[in-house]
């Protein structure tokens, strides 16, 4: 049943978090971050659930939203150690041109 109260049904609160899982899922950032504007915006205009029906909506898209946060995470810090390793393999690539470099000049 998709009770409507206030402005957003059981149903909309779903289809946010499908939305939330699918952007996610393709590491879409960008969008993941205007679901979760938006969701803050409605959150705070519809106030307090007015039924259990809305509670266990805003539950489900609350477990939702806390698995996304944890993937985006997950993914930053991935990216970190990946511009981790990188920096570290050019430090090392300008270390080994820097001492061929000197080397030329040495037999020259």
């Amino acid at each position: 049943m998709s009770e409507k109260v206030g402005k957003i049904s059981t149903e909309q609160w779903a289809r946010f978090g499908k939305a939330l899982q699918q952007f996610a899922a393709q590491q879409d950032w960008a969008r993941v971050a205007q679901i979760d504007s938006k969701l803050q915006t409605l959150l705070i205009q519809e106030g307090k659930p007015q039924n259990d029906e809305q509670l266990a909506a805003r539950k489900a898209l609350a477990k939702v939203h806390r698995d996304v946060l944890s993937q985006l995470i997950g993914a930053r810090d991935q990216l970190a150690d990946e511009m981790g390793q990188f920096q570290l393999q050019r430090e090392g690539a300008l270390a080994y041109r820097h001492t061929e470099l000197s080397g030329e000049r040495i037999s020259n």
